[in-house]
């Protein structure tokens, strides 16, 4: 039932206040950013029109000449959005996150394979992500999708990612790849001197039944005990019970995942993703773009609301779960900023964009909640730059 009028409307909320981030604050994010996607200097150079040895000289203090306008460039990437993934959940330590995580050391630490499947837009994959970014060097994160489907994609992969192509032949056969990739596992592994590699698939139904088994190989090779993490939303609960074409079935790879974890995304009690979590995810999108200030309780109870429908005692996991809150804020943040104001994320500004995410107002619109704020001078990219 749509109501007259945004509640917060009817009563004052203080501005949270906006810091801007210092020259080295953005330096740090920047390289942070950088790592965590595997973007090299030379690349993101090329991004901001700049030489990757001039940013190493920035980012190292060495740099001649006029570094704040290198680090005004680099801030306005920051700010872009265009190094996101599109609509990432950034990693926050939510409640969904700890038992993932929890469920990838147990898979480490009893050397099994594990099973992570939760609804889309709980924060599975950044979570997975932040595992895998734990130890680099023994850890690999895998997307699934349109190159990665078929024992041959898969394998291409695996060869590149554990830098393998240069050590094999042109032209080289399936055999000597798996036989490569197998040789460069078990070296890692040591016979057990070492923890196992972890290879993390998401999105893993896509994955073609031959490619499920060469890693159901690689987990059961004694000398490589490769751990194999799959994830993805019910589709996969589904896939793993069907008779799909897995030599000895689709019961032998269930068998091997010791550890598991399944989301509930309906019923009674607390609810599998609590008001904590999303302020923790808020916090997170509010921190990468520098804001610093708190949101009113109203806030957090809108956004809780995007992502938690309750009734009757029952709860249930909305669709886009916490990509809602993510999308939200983005989106609230991003129309002030164009709009040349500062956003204060009051429940009549999170409504306001509700239809730009392609989700219904709460509230009737209420005219010029952004527009008939007065305007700071300069221009908004110069401002977010500064």
């Amino acid at each position: 039932m749509v109501q007259s009028q945004a509640p917060d409307r009817q009563m004052p909320i203080p501005t949270p206040a906006v810091r801007r981030r210092t020259p080295d604050e953005v330096l740090a994010e920047v390289e942070r950013v950088r790592r965590a996607d595997g973007i090299s200097l030379e690349a993101l150079g090329r991004v901001i029109g700049r030489s990757g040895s001039t940013l190493s000289q920035v980012v190292s203090g060495k740099y001649a000449g006029d570094a704040g306008r290198v680090i005004k460039a680099l801030a306005a990437w920051l700010e872009d959005a265009g190094h996101r993934s599109p609509g990432d959940v950034p990693f926050a330590a939510t409640s969904v996150a700890r038992r993932i995580l929890t469920v990838c050391d147990l898979a480490v630490c009893q050397v099994k394979m594990g099973l992570v499947v939760t609804p889309s837009g709980s924060g599975k994959t950044a979570a997975l992500r932040e595992f895998s970014r734990q130890r680099p060097d023994r850890r690999l994160y895998l997307t699934t999708g349109e190159l990665v489907t078929t024992k041959l994609g898969l394998l291409a992969e695996l060869v590149a990612r554990l830098g393998l192509e240069k050590a094999l032949p042109r032209g080289a056969t399936t055999y000597e790849k798996t036989r490569a990739v197998r040789d460069r596992l078990a070296a890692l592994y040591s016979g057990g001197r070492y923890p196992p590699f972890v290879i993390i698939v998401d999105e893993a139904t896509t994955l073609q039944p031959s490619a499920l088994n060469l890693l159901r190989g690689l987990y059961d090779d004694p000398e490589v005990r490769a751990v194999v993490i799959l994830a993805d939303t019910w589709r996969l609960e589904s896939a793993l019970h069907s008779a799909r074409g897995i030599p000895g079935g689709t019961e032998q790879l269930r068998s091997r995942c010791g550890a598991q974890y399944r989301m509930a995304v309906s019923g009674r009690g607390p609810a599998a993703i609590s008001r904590a979590d999303v302020q923790a995810i808020g916090r997170a999108v509010l921190g990468r773009s520098g804001f610093e200030g708190g949101l009113p309780d109203s806030s957090w109870t809108y956004l809780y609301g995007l992502v938690i429908e309750s009734k009757d005692g029952a709860w249930r996991l909305r669709d886009g779960g916490l990509r809602n809150v993510v999308d939200r804020l983005d989106t609230c943040r991003d129309t002030a900023v164009r709009l040349g104001v500062e956003p204060t994320y009051s429940v009549a500004e999170l409504d306001e964009v509700a239809d730009l995410v392609g989700q219904t107002r709460q509230y009737e619109p209420t005219a010029g909640v952004f527009a008939n704020r007065k305007p700071e001078t300069g221009n908004w990219k110069e401002r977010k730059t500064a």
